[in-house]
């Protein structure tokens, strides 16, 4: 169905868009596979397939019955899409040529002006604003000047194509800003270098801060209004259109006033200013922005297998473990002192035959276990292994 789709937002119906994608499946095929392959009604498909054929997607053998073949989509994709490029071209050549009949045509008729005759018109959302603002640079004849808001940079910088255009047609455009809105010239800086051309050498720049209101005068005969929200001046609330000759006429003189106060923007020094800020903030080798120089690491002397860990050097064994420090034998290794090692183990006291080993009051050492008399090998090996189990019982009462 996604194929099927795209074939038909290029332009062909439903019934070509199933054929042709059949022919493509099949390859060489008759009327009658096709058509039951891709529903298309018998009675339609050879109007389909001949309507095929005169867009470039099919070719046609004549034999009895006729065959058909798709043409490989990337060769016909192509030449359908130059051939409608060709086809549009021709239609815009004939609307251009129809719309400078038009206009010369409509000259001849007379305007009925009445004396102080008002007109408005008004936009609030920023769509609607952006509209506005194209058609008054498309419609200045003579002059524009202009006291734009601070919210007005986005609006400037989409504007900045009419204004050119404005420019090439020989009308005046001045901008009276403030020195909030001094972030324009790096907007302008990424013009390309026609259009800067054309806005150094035409476009005028005063900045003044002495000013409360926002407004433009357009052929000294057209205001706009741009009116701030209460709550907040740097936000538009909404642009008037205001055709009323005597307010043009006013609002212009005070513009003059401001205009001649305000201090001259030189625009080719400042876009050259702007190029230099740029151009050092730009990291070169080894620095990082905002920070001073720094070497970059070098790929052998980090990745050095000999140095990523050498034992000796990067390990101290006598550090990282220190034996008295770390390990306290007699702390950490007290089971709880059953098994004390200076007092349980000290060799001239684990064994004392006379204390630890009582055999009874009537076993004495010196008389009654004379081992070089009173024993035989048997008993003395006896009496060692029962020594020794003692012993290793770590029990000694």
């Amino acid at each position: 169905m996604q194929k099927k789709k795209l074939l038909q937002d290029l332009g062909l119906n439903a019934y070509e868009a199933a054929a042709y994608l059949s022919l493509l499946k099949f390859g060489v095929s008759d009327a009658s596979t096709v058509y039951r392959d891709a529903e298309v009604p018998y009675g339609k498909i050879y109007t389909v397939l001949e309507s095929l054929a005169g867009k470039g997607f099919v070719e046609v053998q004549e034999s009895r019955p006729k065959k058909f073949r798709g043409i490989d989509p990337e060769l016909a994709l192509d030449a359908f899409f130059e051939k409608r490029k060709a086809q549009a071209e021709r239609e815009m050549a004939v609307l251009k040529g129809a719309v400078e009949e038009a206009k010369e045509a409509l000259k001849a008729v007379p305007a009925q002006k009445r004396k102080n005759e008002v007109f408005w018109t008004t936009a609030i959302t920023e769509s609607e604003i952006k509209k506005f603002a194209t058609s008054v640079y498309r419609e200045v004849k003579k002059s524009l000047s202009v006291i734009p808001p601070a919210l007005g940079m986005p609006v400037i910088a989409f504007l900045i194509p009419e204004i050119t255009r404005a420019l090439d047609r020989g009308v005046r455009v001045r901008l009276l800003i403030s020195p909030r809105f001094m972030s324009l010239v790096s907007v302008l800086s990424l013009q390309e270098e026609e259009t800067l051309a054309t806005l150094k050498k035409g476009l005028e720049l005063r900045m003044n801060p002495n000013f409360d209101s926002y407004f433009g005068v357009v052929d000294e005969s057209i205001v706009v209004l741009f009116q701030p929200h209460p709550k907040d001046k740097d936000q538009v609330l909404s642009v008037v259109k205001i055709w009323d000759a005597g307010l043009a006429k006013n609002l212009n003189e005070e513009f003059e006033l401001m205009w001649d106060a305000g201090e001259r923007i030189d625009l080719e020094e400042k876009l050259q200013m702007e190029a230099s800020r740029k151009l050092k903030e730009v990291p070169g080798p080894g620095k990082k922005s905002g920070f001073a120089a720094e070497p970059e690491p070098d790929p052998e002397e980090e990745l050095d297998p000999g140095e990523v860990f050498d034992p000796e050097e990067d390990v101290d064994l006598e550090e990282v473990f220190d034996l008295e420090e770390d390990v306290d034998l007699e702390e950490e290794l007290n089971p709880g002192e059953v098994f004390d090692l200076e007092e349980e183990l000290d060799p001239g006291e684990v064994f004392d035959l006379e204390e630890d080993l009582d055999l009874g009051e009537g076993f004495d050492l010196d008389d009654d276990l004379d081992l070089e008399e009173g024993l035989g090998p048997e008993e003395e090996l006896e009496l060692k292994e029962k020594l020794e189990r003692i012993k290793n019982s770590g029990s000694f009462a």
